[in-house]
């Protein structure tokens, strides 16, 4: 997911885009990529030895 800022009227507006067709339709000032949280697998452990 891709969250792109917007300006209109001197005001940022945020709008999350979900696909590159819907990016056409913009005219970003920032973007920011969003990532998803990646799940801890079974039997994994984060310390480190």
């Amino acid at each position: 997911m891709l969250n792109v800022f917007t300006l209109a009227n001197g005001r940022l507006f945020q709008e999350e885009i979900e696909s590159h067709a819907a990016l056409a339709h913009v005219q970003p000032v920032w973007s920011t990529s969003t990532r998803r949280p990646r799940r801890k697998r079974a039997g994994s452990s984060s310390a480190s030895a």
